[in-house]
């Protein structure tokens, strides 16, 4: 009996001290990652109002195709290779994108036009004329949440590991704030926030008893944002959910022909599929994005029909081989039909964003990312002005 509880004891200050120094260790870079992550939760619904550009009025007629789109885009960015190119439903501007280098920095630029008639409304860059940067609240919120707005090479590993370290940090919490005893003082401490208590109670119970009830839902999208940034997360849980299988390949190749390359006109070839596309999810698009990049001799056609406004899991996927127009099937072609790890893969990112679920799940994940970002605060301010808890969980004391 008391070999089990001096085992049970060991356990607790072993997680406690796991706790407090992972938790020291990266509380500030999850602050800055919920906090950024919560901010970003609602750009689209901010950007709507604030770019008035992005919207058209809505008309009984059919959209032109892609490659009166992409002429359009090309008076405007000559000399360019399009990157990308989105219709976004019936009150949306169509945009043709960019992936470019300005002054020898990276850019994006997006040109928008008018889906039903392919008329220019306006061209927006990520760099100004002159080479400088104009200022993206949402882009460099995006920045701080993925990299933390150090160099991209470095900030993702420094983010992705603070985030591994944030999900110990979570389950090792939940053994901290395990009641000793299950009576109902005990338990009211656990379950209850002391409003008018002292400050240091108060912050305690916040971060203990808020901790607990959004423990869940915070463990949620800390790891869908490690399924996102780190392919061994990714694999493992394809892994499993699959019963042993290998994630497919997600972004098949053409078939270089043997004899020598058909002069195709890429743009036409676009517009044949394209109408294929429409012909089948007639009814069902509520946004399409077509990748027109065929610098790479093996790339092929990519069409992403959306099912739903706003949202990006419940997708149709077309791929066509750029020389046969052949389409290529995937284990990914429409989430409906796809096998349970391909659905999670799937709904992975939305879930990461909250769109999955509307607005409450919107709502929901805003709350969730400002609760995450306090737990580190409160629980430094915890650990800070309390000495004696702090000489406690000293390794030495093991």
């Amino acid at each position: 009996m008391k070999n089990k509880k001096k085992s049970t004891v060991f356990f607790r200050r072993l997680m406690g001290w796991l706790h407090l120094w992972l938790g020291l260790g990266s509380g500030l870079i999850i602050c800055i990652v919920c906090l950024t992550g919560a901010l970003y939760t609602f750009q689209k619904e901010v950007k709507d109002v604030l770019e008035p550009w992005r919207f058209v009025s809505p008309e009984e007629a059919d959209f032109v195709p892609p490659s009166q789109l992409l002429d359009t885009a090309l008076v405007y960015m000559p000399g360019y290779q399009p990157t990308g190119l989105t219709y976004e439903g019936k009150t949306n501007a169509a945009a043709v994108g960019f992936h470019h280098k300005d002054h020898g920095k990276p850019n994006f630029t997006a040109v928008f036009m008018n889906p039903y008639t392919g008329k220019f409304i306006t061209k927006r860059s990520v760099l100004n004329a002159d080479g400088t940067t104009g200022f993206d609240f949402f882009g460099f919120v995006r920045e701080g949440h993925q990299y933390l707005w150090l160099p991209r090479e470095i900030g993702k590993y420094v983010v992705n590991i603070a985030t591994l370290i944030f999900v110990i940090s979570l389950l090792t919490g939940i053994v901290l704030w395990w009641p000793k005893k299950w009576k109902r003082v005990h338990l009211r401490a656990a379950f209850r926030i002391q409003w008018r208590a002292p400050w240091k109670k108060l912050n305690y119970d916040l971060h203990n008893v808020l901790g607990f009830y959004t423990l869940v839902f915070t463990f949620i999208l800390a790891f869908s944002g490690l399924i996102i940034g780190l392919n061994w997360v990714s694999n493992s849980v394809y892994f499993l959910a699959s019963a042993g299988e290998k994630p497919p390949l997600t972004f098949p190749q053409s078939i270089i022909p043997e004899k020598e390359r058909p002069l195709v006109n890429p743009h036409q070839a676009i517009d044949q599929v394209w109408r294929q596309v429409m012909a089948a999810e007639k009814g069902r698009d509520q946004g399409m994005y077509i990748s027109p990049d065929l610098r790479e001799a093996t790339a092929p056609i990519v069409i992403w029909v959306y099912h739903h406004a706003g949202s990006f899991y419940d997708r149709s996927t077309y791929y066509y081989d750029q020389y046969s127009l052949a389409r290529i099937h995937t284990a990914r072609d429409n989430f409906q039909e796809a096998a349970l790890a391909d659905k999670l893969m799937m709904l992975n990112e939305d879930v990461h964003t909250g769109v999955a679920f509307g607005w409450v799940g919107k709502i929901f994940t805003f709350v969730i990312g400002l609760i995450g970002a306090s737990l580190p605060v409160t629980g430094a301010l915890f650990w800070w002005s309390t000495p004696k808890n702090r000489r406690k969980i000293r390794f030495r004391d093991f």
